[in-house]
């Protein structure tokens, strides 16, 4: 992790371009200068003097940023390249403080102080801007954000009032702009940041009135689940692979938790803040294509961007005792755990035909092992083993798969006498060989080989058909060919295999026709 100083006496939004390698810092309503950064956050310049520069977004296609100008009655068009800027006026007495884009339109909240807010939307190519179209939703300049991956919808949230509502508005693409509120809800008391999932399907809120960062639907905004960080949540961002980062303004607590793709509990937990009044800023994260972006300050206004390093990887194996096991015998798996990580706990489970469940959880040994004992194993498993990781590395899971061969015996029936190897039988009999396959499954059949002695050496006979396995595990072949007295036969059975259990060949029987 590192951290810059920001030439900054007050904060607002913090975004990302990764493709241009820019980090931007604008500096709220009472500042006047968007701070550029390059993604190790070491500051390039400063782009201003500009009037109030708030809310920031990217336009869909990466050339340019939106920077809404609460003191600047605009929006301020940065061609993300070259960082030549150019205004877009908005109308006096506007005050834009919020951004987003839905199509070519930028749609803006705003509202000076002592004013209701409103939603107004302005085409770039033409510099037309439109006002009033929040429909008096709004007592304040709405927070907006949007995906590319739900055209037509602007999600616009109240930031100013308690309790906080967040909206689903759909909005026109062309012609005339509108805006109608297909659905709200209420969200806590003390809205700070909303982002999309990549998919675009759900949204993540940080309300500082409900301590844990809630998920809801953008499509109904039904409940979908909850990222459960701390108390009062006020920043959000998600990245592309779906990894959450959830911020609170915690003095006592964490400051970030991060939280990958269906994973309940948190796999990383940053501290940002090593003194007690230094804070996360809300709405002060973004990520890149790996870094996290942080945006902090303390009591005496020292702006700083802390830039977080994705986890180092975690050293992580796993292997069965053999790669494959006769059925009913005793297996072991043993997961191996590197040195480079502090947190020395590893979950060991087992998947067998989709079922999934917990062997083992334990501290590894000084050689960094757990071993784990697997008593009569019957089918084919895989193994796998999981750390979560420690504060600079990674979760990791990794698997193995150990195959088991099924138990396959055969008998012959009707036999009459024994003479050493050879089961004899009266001549014209037919040789009936009986096989048991165990584990007894459905939809499994056997095969039967049969060889005979001719010109000093066994030759091949027959090959059947694979034969239906029966529910108590039994399936028979009578031989009839060569049944002549002095004639000798071997048989075995053949199971080709399955999902559950490896490949597995009987011991040949012998038989001898006598008259």
């Amino acid at each position: 992790m590192s951290t810059t100083d920001l030439p900054l006496a007050h904060f607002s939004d913090v975004v990302v371009d990764q493709a241009h390698g820019h980090v931007f810092v604008s500096s709220g309503p009472a500042g006047n200068t968007v701070v550029v950064t390059d993604l190790d956050g070491v500051v390039q310049r400063e782009l201003g003097p500009l009037g109030g520069p708030s809310g920031m977004t990217l336009s869909e296609d990466g050339s340019s940023l939106y920077v809404a100008l609460a003191g600047g009655d605009g929006i301020e068009q940065v061609d993300t390249a070259d960082l030549s800027m150019r205004k877009i006026g908005t109308g006096a007495g506007t005050c834009p403080r919020t951004v987003a884009t839905v199509g070519e339109r930028v749609w803006f909240g705003y509202g000076c102080d002592g004013q209701f807010g409103n939603l107004g939307a302005v085409d770039p190519r033409t510099r037309v801007s439109t006002l009033g179209v929040g429909g008096g939703l709004f007592h304040d300049a709405p927070l907006l954000v949007s995906s590319p991956r739900r055209p037509g919808l602007l999600v616009a949230g109240l930031t100013g009032q308690s309790p906080s509502r967040i909206y689903l508005l759909r909005v026109s693409t062309s012609g005339e702009p509108t805006a109608t509120a297909d659905h709200s809800r209420q969200v806590g008391g003390n809205l700070r940041s909303v982002a999309f999932s990549p998919d675009g399907r759900d949204l993540v809120v940080a309300d500082g009135g409900v301590y844990h960062h809630q998920v809801f639907s953008s499509v109904d905004l039904s409940s979908t689940g909850t990222y459960p960080s701390s108390n009062y949540p006020n920043a959000v961002a998600v990245r592309s692979d779906g990894v959450v980062a959830a911020g609170i303004d915690g003095t006592y607590n964490p400051d970030v938790y991060l939280y990958e793709p269906e994973r309940p509990a948190a796999t990383r937990i940053y501290e940002l803040t090593t003194s007690l009044n230094r804070t996360l800023l809300a709405d002060g994260l973004a990520f890149g294509a790996s870094r996290l972006y942080a945006v902090t300050s303390d009591s005496d206004d020292v702006f700083r961007l802390e830039v977080l390093d994705p986890p180092a990887p975690t050293t992580l194996s796993v292997r069965p005792d053999r790669s494959v096991h006769f059925a009913g015998t005793d297996a072991s798996v043993t997961a191996h755990l590197g040195s480079d990580t502090t947190n020395r706990d590893v979950t060991v489970y087992s998947t067998v035909d989709g079922v999934r469940r917990e062997l083992a959880t334990g501290t590894v040994d000084d050689a960094g092992d757990l071993t784990v004992p697997v008593p009569d194993v019957t089918s084919s498993t895989t193994f796998t083993a999981v750390s979560t990781g420690d504060v600079t590395h990674a979760s990791r899971a990794e698997s193995a798969t150990m195959r088991v061969r099924a138990d396959l015996a055969t008998r012959f029936l009707g036999r009459h006498a024994r003479s050493g190897r050879y089961q004899l039988f009266r001549a014209g009999e037919p040789v009936v060989t009986e096989a048991s396959l165990s584990p007894v499954q459905p939809n499994r059949c056997v095969s039967f080989r049969t060889q005979r002695w001719a010109r000093g050496a066994w030759r091949p006979l027959t090959v059947s058909a694979c034969r239906a396995v029966g529910a108590d595990g039994r399936v028979s072949k009578p031989t009839t060919s060569a049944s002549a007295a002095g004639s000798l036969l071997r048989v075995r059975a053949e199971f080709a295999g399955d999902d559950l259990n490896a490949a597995r060949t009987s011991d040949w029987l012998y038989a001898r026709h006598t008259r």
